[in-house]
């Protein structure tokens, strides 16, 4: 298994899009950037960032990010960095992501699925037999991861890890932890499983390869509404609905509860959530505005 598995975890977005236009993304003169503060004055605040978790090149972040982020006391992520460890994660999937003895993925896939993925980790030079033993879902970060790579992406030049370069030595927190990601998938039903790894052998690196690309322009020029049509999945697919609703609409309540419960305490807080979190009514500003919190929209700087 690939060491940064789980940085592709919160891209799985890319399968579920269904984009399959090239639109101009629109320049809002903002930035996926929001200040909070509670609704009765505390001395607390936060600065919430929607990210993008892959990169090819690095970025340029706005004035605006950089002087909260040197201003801030402490650092929320959705995951902390300490425990990004691939050793802790290993030992994490190795556990939950496991089949029961005596059964294989071949058996779990139908056979042409099985086939595709036999096939696809032949191409990059992997043992299909390194998988046997694990869920579908475990193939599926594995296909990504891949597909991901061989388009050139790296968590590296995504925006936390050249956060994380810039910041100060801030303490940094988690707002779930590494197991609580994987215990998403691996709760996931089996034909959600299927359909979803079945989906990443179909994408392949070029089609998300543009879908990042986009995600990107669209986040550089803070067009919200063209980063929601494509990141949500399509109506019509029952198993995408499902994801969708396990890895960000619950997540998105999860992560606003803490935010809340952070925002309690009169510190600085900036707050680094994928962009996915960060849009529409279900979205963490949107569900900490309808609790009361103060929540304003950040404009990019003049040049």
């Amino acid at each position: 298994m690939q060491r940064s598995f789980l940085s592709v975890v919160p891209a799985l977005w890319l399968l579920l899009a269904g984009c399959t236009f090239v639109p101009k993304p629109v320049d809002s003169g903002q930035l996926v950037f929001w200040e909070v503060r509670p609704a009765a004055e505390n001395g607390a605040s936060a600065h919430v960032l929607g990210s993008v978790h892959f990169g090819r090149a690095a970025l340029h972040f706005d004035p605006a990010i950089e002087t909260a982020l040197a201003e801030a006391d402490v650092l929320v992520f959705e995951v902390a960095p300490d425990e990004m460890d691939p050793l802790l994660v290993q030992g994490a999937l190795a556990e939950l992501g496991r089949l029961p003895p005596g059964r294989s993925l071949a058996d779990e896939l139908p056979e042409k699925t099985w086939r595709a993925l036999r096939m696809r980790l032949e191409l990059a030079g992997l043992p299909p037999d390194g998988l046997a033993i694990y869920e579908p879902w475990v193939a599926m970060i594995q296909v990504i991861g891949l597909d991901m790579a061989a388009a050139g992406f790296q968590s590296e030049q995504g925006v936390e890890q050249q956060l994380l370069k810039q910041a100060g030595g801030q303490p940094s927190v988690g707002l779930e932890t590494a197991r609580f990601q994987l215990e998403l998938f691996d709760g996931l039903p089996r034909k959600t499983q299927i359909s979803m790894l079945e989906d990443a052998l179909a994408t392949g690196a070029s089609k998300n390869a543009l879908h990042i690309d986009l995600i990107l322009e669209a986040w550089r020029v803070g067009d919200l509404d063209l980063l929601q049509r494509v990141m949500n999945p399509e109506p019509d697919d029952p198993e995408a609905q499902l994801f969708h609703e396990r890895v960000f609409t619950a997540r998105n309540r999860h992560m606003a509860d803490g935010l809340a419960a952070l925002l309690t305490e009169p510190k600085r807080y900036f707050v680094t959530v994928g962009a996915g979190h960060t849009i529409g009514d279900d979205g963490v500003p949107a569900l900490l505005r309808a609790r009361g919190f103060r929540v304003r929209r950040i404009p990019r700087s003049e040049p």
